[in-house]
């Protein structure tokens, strides 16, 4: 990213309402767009002469990826420990979301999704975008079947701005009532409580970066709700594990959850509960491991990406990769493991 723009979120990373003006009124500038109503007017900013100058300076560049990486950025570094928000590479987001899409049974227009640790939204994005390239289907009706939990109000606040930035730049618009996005911590959610969840028997569709907190780092509220999964209910479980668990949980008979993460739950102590539930349950698991390559480029964190569904299987797929495989969406030739 360009050294001016990283200045102007280091400026204006303390200032979320100034940042969110910056963005959104950068965003409308780029792709001459004119607000006339909606909850986006707020952020359009007129009179703030500093503000209008870093606004030029933004306008220069500033597509729905420079916003997802904009907002991503210009979380606080105590959050991003806190929290584990950490951008997703698009190629990885593509990835994820068209194995999904072509793989669900269920017509896309119908599918219940989710992101249940959603940041600022980038996954939701691309798998809204996804669903409307395939389908036609306008972003609004889109969005009434799309559902976010974070646990940061700061990360919900800027994927609703995102994901309405997206819907107008299709001519849409939407208000702040249109989102099912929650702040609220995924380990005591009640995600069946959430609009049209119960009576759809679960969400069709998961998808997303569960947060990499390591167990020291989790801090004292939430690592009072670990034991509530049996998955990280004995030891010193990282934050990210229970995550496979609670989306397993919230998932129909016939649906699909696709994660990148890390890949040391294949033989870490405190994931043994994990590999037990995975193993006792003989969920259909499909591994592809990127071993030691750097997908977050400046986090020492080696991830693979995992495909899960309810359908039972006595043996898991797993493919080692290469991130120039998955960037090119080649279809992998797995090896079969017997859980056992």
């Amino acid at each position: 990213m360009d050294k001016k723009i990283k200045l102007l979120i280091e400026k204006y990373s303390d200032n979320e309402l100034l940042l969110n003006k910056l963005v959104v009124s950068a965003f409308a500038n780029f792709n001459k767009i004119e607000f006339c109503e909606g909850f986006l007017l707020q952020y359009i900013e007129k009179n703030d002469k500093e503000l209008l100058a870093d606004i030029a300076v933004l306008s220069k560049q500033c597509s729905v990826e420079d916003v997802i990486s904009v907002f991503e950025l210009a979380i606080p570094n105590a959050e991003k420990t806190a929290n584990g928000a950490v951008y997703t590479p698009k190629y990885v987001r593509d990835y994820i979301v068209s194995q999904i899409t072509h793989s669900i049974e269920k017509p896309l227009t119908d599918c219940l999704c989710a992101d249940i640790s959603c940041g600022c939204g980038a996954f939701l994005y691309t798998l809204a975008k996804a669903i409307h390239d395939k389908s036609g289907e306008s972003y609004k009706n889109i969005l009434n079947h799309m559902y976010g939990v974070d646990i940061s109000s700061t990360s919900i606040g800027r994927a609703k701005i995102m994901l309405a930035l997206v819907a107008l730049s299709n001519c849409e618009i939407v208000n702040e009532t249109d989102f099912n996005l929650y702040v609220g911590d995924s380990l005591s959610f009640d995600f069946l409580g959430m609009p049209g969840v119960k009576e759809n028997e679960g969400l069709d569709i998961i998808v997303g970066n569960p947060p990499y907190v390591r167990s020291k780092h989790i801090d004292p509220t939430t690592k009072q709700n670990l034991p509530l999964w049996n998955t990280s209910k004995i030891g010193n479980a990282d934050l990210y594990i229970p995550f496979f668990e609670i989306g397993m949980s919230i998932l129909n008979e016939r649906g699909l959850l696709g994660y990148i993460t890390v890949n040391t739950f294949f033989k870490s102590v405190n994931a043994r509960s994990l590999r037990n539930y995975f193993a006792n349950n003989k969920l259909s698991l499909s591994i592809i491991d990127f071993g030691q390559q750097l997908v977050f480029k400046k986090k020492l964190a080696y991830t693979c990406l995992a495909f899960l569904s309810k359908h039972t299987s006595d043996t898991l797929l797993y493919v080692k990769a290469n991130i120039a495989e998955v960037e090119s969406n080649k279809n992998f030739v797995y090896s079969r493991i017997k859980y056992e």
